[in-house]
């Protein structure tokens, strides 16, 4: 079994148990392994639903790791204001959480940008 078929047997199995926190992980290693095979749309789609989640559940981390998954596949994708956008929003999330490593990470994700 791939890494996306066992993701997606886990997001099943987090769904069905209601575990909105292991459904965010899930989404989240299933945009990642997209975003390395090179689908960054679907790797968009399934970043949003773990942003979604992550806000849900107020993980400000996740939600700050999304955003910056999610402006990296933007970026791959040439859509260079969606992933300024979106640095943008894990830099706020970074200052708010007082992370200066983060903090550095978004500005540079936003040069790249």
């Amino acid at each position: 079994m791939n890494l996306i078929e066992s993701q997606k047997r886990e997001l099943s199995k987090a769904k069905e148990m209601g575990d909105r926190a292991r459904q965010g992980s899930a989404y989240g290693k299933l945009g990642a392994a997209y975003h390395n095979l090179g689908d960054f749309k679907q790797a968009i789609e399934y970043n949003k639903q773990r942003l979604s989640i992550a806000r849900e559940v107020g993980d400000r981390e996740e939600e700050r790791c999304t955003y910056c998954n999610l402006g990296k596949a933007y970026n791959c994708l040439g859509d260079f204001r969606q992933a300024l956008e979106y640095c943008e929003q894990e830099l706020s999330v970074a200052i708010d959480l007082g992370s200066r490593g983060q903090v550095a990470s978004a500005y540079g994700h936003m040069g790249n940008a």
